[in-house]
């Protein structure tokens, strides 16, 4: 008997059972393309196809003999053969013969991107694959991945290793009457410079159905210099220009770092006035752009004009720590749209609400001009948690300022991060929060995204994959995508990955931690606890033994192992560093490498080492190695030896109502009779459980205290110099007495996240000696605070 795809294939019955095939009918009286390994059908485009109509063709081609083996010919309308052929044809993008068959195919564009669509239609022995080719639209080359995928293709990660193609000798169309289009008009991610690039990624993204960053102009960092090059217009009107909080005016940022950290005095009548004829200039200039775009710089910038300042109505950041430009910033953006508006009423600005500029404006001085489209970047937002979730309230937050821009009724773009993390690698896996994102998104009229991702593929798991599917279709069945995703790719070990991959899912998704974007500073254990990570050990070993010797399914399962290596490897390193046992926690370090060479053999780019200016920058486990480099510096290295160390507990109070620093409770007089509580130093206050009682972490003022007694393995002598280092506090400012005698405070040194405090004149010598730390907050954008590694007291070679 034949082998028929769609009809015995057991991968294609698998996918005749996920949902989002279900559009298309089962396989009565199909069009037999390939029988035995023999083709019968051509690929017919027109003779001056559109380039997206001769990709889809290629690409038809390519994958239709990487499963039959069967070579199916790209024929134009003209070509004799194509006249000859009396068998199936697949008609690809628009043409004579599509006309003649009565379909019509998808067309048109505005400046919204609002006709993307796409057709797959049997009628006869005739296969339509067409979609709208105006302008930016690539819907005839989605029609044919569309096709591939209901023939059992699938791309689930870009490169060979995401890749799966059926093998059949004979493929057969089931009759199809589909019509698509996508849920968001810009489905974009694309990748910053956080790790080495794979190739194929761009490739991968349009196969599923992914596109650029689309009808709108981007709005890149720091390119509000465009609205006034100072190079044009700070010599005659220099009072446009952001003063500085000593009244000057600085073209190009308070410290001249370059254009890209100019910012203007936004409410000077003469910086709109300016703004206004440059985007103007510049649509006349570019008749056929129907945006422009522009961003404040990659900071939380401000201009310290009165008149700015003023408008910004002393509005606060969430942390109540910083101030919001949000009035001042959009009030301007929106009086630029209207001035624009006065000569091009159809054309939009697009602006990035970021840094101390997400929230909508409170004062406008117009009604708001529809023509703004918001580019909402999800900053100081728990990215691990989904948007609906009862345990974060920083969702909650997000939740509520997507729907007040919403209320403003301009298109709204998502800007987010995925993975919105540290730099260490730990997994990313985030299905639980995009099934239940992008559904809301839609709900509430997100235009699309432009999504910032990292070049590590297994660290962010099925996120992309599933993203794309759920920006093309946001009603799609995640569980049938999961379940396709299980199957083909695991085979018969299917059941043991899909535990070892849920059971990874599970523990961030209940877990009360928090995790935003940063360099270097996140903290896994609470999220990854150890003993349920190395329990998902027994899933990987089920799964090899299912597995046995079938390749791909084997090295598959053998990528996702390594990736389990490196977290316990990790968090190995975290337990032997909090112990004060800090050259047994650089070796884990140096281990790292292990399993990330095991994967990079694979393929690289799945799971890549630190590209070489993270390296350079001491960022991702570049800062790990600084900071247990440090500690053995001061701990028998080159900088010095130890003294002691500071215990695993710590007392512990928070401080609402900051009575403590009148209460004295820095005095170890006063300190024994307060009732302190004892917390773990090295865990995140909230992590502790202190939590305001609305959920929030708490951030307010908190204090620690502990006592150590220095001993030295010699004498010290009168001449030594005697130091607390702190490897890690986070707080937006910090406060530390020794013996009760301050000896830093924020006016010393605004740094928090290490510090060394010269303690020479207050310690005492084979006594205990107590430190106690206040502070308040934490460093923008990370959700963690309170001491986070143990100090050390030491005293520096000679």
């Amino acid at each position: 008997m034949p082998h028929h795809l769609y009809r015995v294939s057991p991968v294609a019955l698998i996918a005749l059972a996920v949902a989002f095939l279900t559009h298309c009918v089962a396989a009565v009286a199909g069009v037999v393309v390939i029988d035995q390994g023999q083709p019968r059908a051509i690929l017919l485009i027109a003779d001056q196809p559109a380039s997206t109509a001769h990709e889809a063709a290629t690409e038809l081609q390519t994958y239709l003999y990487r499963i039959s083996g069967a070579t199916v010919p790209i024929l134009k309308e003209s070509d004799p053969a194509a006249g000859r052929h009396r068998g199936p044809r697949i008609l690809v993008g628009r043409s004579k013969a599509l006309a003649a068959l009565g379909i019509e195919a998808p067309a048109g564009q505005d400046r919204d991107g609002t006709k993307e669509a796409f057709l797959l239609r049997t009628k006869g022995q005739d296969v339509a694959v067409i979609g709208n080719e105006d302008g930016p639209y690539r819907g005839t080359y989605y029609a044919a991945c569309d096709l591939l995928e209901r023939m059992g293709v699938r791309w689930y990660f870009p490169g060979d290793f995401g890749l799966v193609i059926p093998s059949a000798r004979t493929v057969e169309i089931p009759d199809l009457n589909v019509e698509q289009r996508p849920s968001f008009r810009i489905r974009n991610i694309w990748l910053s410079g956080w790790a080495d690039r794979t190739e194929g990624f761009e490739p991968w993204l349009r196969r599923n159905k992914g596109t650029d960053r689309g009808v709108y102009a981007f709005p890149g960092d720091g390119t509000i210099f465009r609205l006034a090059p100072p190079d044009k217009y700070f010599a005659q009107f220099p009072e446009i220009y952001a003063q500085g909080p000593d009244g000057k005016h600085y073209p190009r940022g308070f410290k001249n770092e370059g254009t890209h950290m100019t910012m203007l005095a936004l409410s000077n009548p003469k910086t709109l006035e300016i703004a206004a004829k440059e985007v103007c200039d510049y649509f006349r200039a570019n008749p056929g752009e129907m945006s422009f775009a522009f961003s404040a710089p990659d900071a939380d910038v401000m201009s310290h004009d009165p008149a700015t300042r003023a408008a910004d109505h002393a509005f606060r950041l969430d942390s109540g720590l910083r101030d919001s430009i949000s009035d001042s910033y959009f009030n301007f953006v929106n009086n630029l749209c209207h001035e624009v508006k006065k000569e091009f009423p159809d054309r939009q600005i697009v602006v990035l609400a970021y840094a101390n500029r997400v929230s909508p404006p409170e004062g406008l001085e117009r009604p708001w001009n529809r023509n703004v489209v918001i580019n909402l970047a999800q900053l100081r937002v728990c990215s691990i948690h989904p948007l609906d979730s009862g345990i974060c309230l920083f969702a909650g937050r997000q939740r509520r300022t997507i729907e007040a821009w919403e209320r403003l009724g301009s298109p709204l773009l998502i800007y987010d991060y995925d993975p919105h993390a540290d730099l260490i690698r730990m997994p990313f896996w985030n299905v639980h929060s995009i099934r239940v994102n992008l559904p809301y998104y839609k709900k509430h009229g997100v235009a699309g995204f432009t999504t910032e991702g990292h070049n590590a593929f297994l660290r962010t798991g099925l996120n992309y994959y599933l993203r794309c599917k759920l920006m093309w279709d946001a009603d799609a069945d995640v569980e049938a995508l999961l379940a396709d995703f299980y199957t083909r790719f695991f085979g018969p070990a299917a059941g043991a990955m899909k535990r070892f991959i849920e059971g990874i899912e599970a523990m961030p998704a209940v877990s009360h931690a928090h995790m935003t974007w940063t360099g270097q500073l996140g903290d896994w254990m609470p999220i990854f606890p150890s003993e349920p990570t190395r329990g998902l050990a027994k899933h990987l070993d089920a799964a090899e033994r299912a597995a046995g010797d079938q390749e791909p399914f084997r090295t598959r399962i053998r990528a996702y192992r390594a990736v389990h290596q490196y977290m316990f490897l990790w968090q190995e390193l975290v337990a032997a560093e909090r112990a004060g046992e800090y050259r047994g926690a650089l070796a884990l370090l140096d281990r790292l490498n292990e399993p990330i060479k095991v994967v990079q053999a694979i393929q690289p780019g799945l799971f890549p080492p630190d590209p070489q200016w993270v390296v350079n920058e001491k960022r991702g486990t570049g800062f790990v190695r600084a900071q247990l480099q440090a500690m053995i510096d001061r701990d028998g290295g080159e900088k010095g030896r130890r003294l002691a160390i500071a215990p695993e507990k710590a007392q512990f109070k928070i401080d609402r109502r900051n009575q403590g620093l009148y209460a004295q409770w820095q005095r170890d007089e006063v300190a024994r009779g307060v009732a302190w509580d004892v917390i773990p130093i090295g865990v995140d206050i909230s992590d502790a459980g202190y939590r305001e009682p609305d959920g929030y972490p708490y951030d307010g003022f908190a204090w620690y205290r502990f006592t150590v007694k220095p001993e030295a393995p010699e004498p010290l002598k009168a001449d030594d110099n005697m130091f607390l280092y702190v490897p890690a506090v986070l707080a937006d400012q910090l406060w530390v007495w020794c013996n009760g005698q301050l000896v830093h405070s924020p006016t010393d040194n605004p740094k928090t996240s290490d510090l060394d405090v010269d303690v020479t004149r207050w310690i005492k010598p084979g006594q205990e000696n107590s430190f106690t730390f206040r502070m308040i907050g934490s460093p923008d954008r990370i959700h963690r605070r309170g001491l986070l590694g143990r100090p050390i007291l030491w005293t520096p070679k000679h």
